[in-house]
């Protein structure tokens, strides 16, 4: 059997594919834990702009936010009209649906970092034709089912796409290592043009586009530098003038962002953790199934340093920060996924006996099973909203009453916003001063003392699921 009758059948590929996708949808039919940022912060201002009714935070009155991602969720909200979808809840899902598919993608990147940090551990120059497939189809295989990537596909946070380009950018930039040639100053480039992109999608994530940079300073590859620099200001002057066009000023949120939360520490309002806190979290996630990947990553520390640089890198850097959330570090798991998958593959790499071969892939498979299972044990461990999707599936439900003139919430944070509410009617915050006022004909209670409030108002209950009450009058 040759080197080349070795590589992996297409049909494997379009199989882990098509598990990845179905992973994710799973994920997103499952509906796990919402975060309010989801609808406040990417879809409600969006929503604010297409329909005239809408909830701003805070952060859209200070500017500190960009129109980019929230603009293009306006688009494909529009886009979802044309199609039929009814407004509200069922446009929020469709955009969720719709990450869940783009998520999908991790799969290339982990075969591409894979196949890369591979050919750098075993020597292996751009124009040698023989790939590094054992490290990309781990690399595949683990990024199709890894669960903290699955949880996290379904999401309309920043998060998500701020990591797929800040990761797919330190990939490109390992490919383009070994090859000074045209083609390694086009990866180059689109490197560049994804890590920009990545941090102007998320400000928080910038310290990561440094070591691509050091990286490429530390090989002395000048014109990849060079390209690389090229393809950053792209995006860079993209995001300028989007804020120009919508905050009246260029670079308007960036500047708003700096002053709002490094100059002011003004997320410090809204919680703060101990220095270990994330730490705790990804050891919840993970156990010692971090700890092996970590092992086997440093075990070709040579050619990984860049990727575990960037992941624990991004933990130290945001354990420093008083405010903590886990999506914050959610690249940590696709740079060590990278690192540990093509030191693997590059051990397999080195052995052409067909039986020791054998053995290491049987080997390989229950290890990426038992990581995955390790996985998944640690996301279970995640705070099930249920309550806050029966508010969302409650304000749904009142939304399609033809009779609603206005609506009150007694619980504000874990609702839907006007993002899950499909009328133009209004939606207030509940209190007990709101209820003679007969345009609110319809109230959303968490709380029994607010049900029983709005029952001496001359309300009555007509649906109750668990602590969830919808009353009308």
């Amino acid at each position: 059997m040759t080197r080349a009758s070795q590589v992996p059948s297409p049909r494997i590929l379009w199989a882990l594919a098509a598990l990845a996708l179905v992973a994710r949808v799973v994920a997103w039919w499952l509906r796990p834990e919402l975060h309010p940022d989801e609808l406040f912060q990417y879809v409600d201002p969006a929503v604010h702009r297409l329909r005239g009714v809408g909830w701003q935070t805070w952060e859209w009155h200070e500017g500190i936010r960009s129109w980019v991602l929230t603009g293009y969720h306006g688009a494909w909200m529009v886009v979802a009209g044309w199609m039929g979808t009814p407004r509200g809840l069922p446009t929020f899902l469709f955009l969720q649906l719709h990450w869940a598919v783009v998520s999908t993608a991790w799969l290339v990147i982990g075969w591409a970092g894979g196949e890369a940090v591979g050919r750098l551990l075993l020597g292996r120059a751009a124009d040698d034709d023989r790939t590094a497939w054992e490290g990309a189809l781990l690399g595949a295989a683990l990024f199709a089912i890894y669960p903290p990537l699955v949880v996290y596909g379904a999401r309309t946070l920043s998060e998500v796409p701020s990591s797929m380009c800040l990761v797919t950018s330190l990939v490109l930039v390992a490919g383009a290592i070994g090859d000074s040639g045209t083609r390694g100053r086009a990866r180059a480039l689109w490197a560049g043009v994804l890590g920009a992109s990545g941090v102007c999608l998320r400000l928080a994530s910038g310290p990561l586009v440094l070591v691509p940079l050091i990286w490429l300073l530390a090989r002395r590859r000048w014109r990849l530098l060079a390209s690389f620099g090229l393809g950053g200001l792209c995006p860079v002057l993209l995001f300028g003038a989007v804020d120009w066009a919508t905050w009246n000023r260029p670079f308007g949120s960036f500047l708003a962002y700096v002053r709002v939360n490094l100059v002011e520490g003004r997320a410090a309002e809204f919680g703060v953790e101990g220095p270990l806190w994330y730490v705790e979290r990804l050891w919840d996630r993970a156990g010692l199934g971090a700890v092996v990947l970590l092992a086997v990553a440093c075990a070709g520390w040579r050619a990984t340093w860049p990727f575990l640089a960037s992941a624990v890198g991004l933990v130290v850097y945001l354990s420093t920060q008083a405010h903590k959330e886990e999506r914050f570090v959610m690249s940590f798991w696709p740079y060590l996924l990278v690192a540990a998958c093509g030191v693997a593959g590059a051990w397999l790499g080195r052995r052409p006996q067909p039986e020791v071969r054998r053995t290491l892939w049987i080997g390989s498979a229950l290890v990426a099973a038992l990581l995955s299972l390790d996985g998944l044990r640690g996301v279970m461990r995640l705070s099930w909203n249920d309550h806050g999707t029966l508010l969302r599936d409650a304000q749904s439900l009142v939304a399609r009453q033809t009779d609603v003139t206005g609506l009150l919430l007694d619980e504000f944070y874990d609702s839907g916003a006007y993002a899950a509410f499909g009328r133009d009617v209004p939606m207030l915050r509940y209190g007990v001063e709101c209820l003679p006022n007969p345009i609110f004909n319809y109230v959303i209670a968490g709380h029994d003392s607010t049900v029983e409030e709005a029952e001496r108002a001359g309300f009555r209950t007509i649906r109750r699921v668990r602590d969830v009450t919808i009353l009308r009058r």
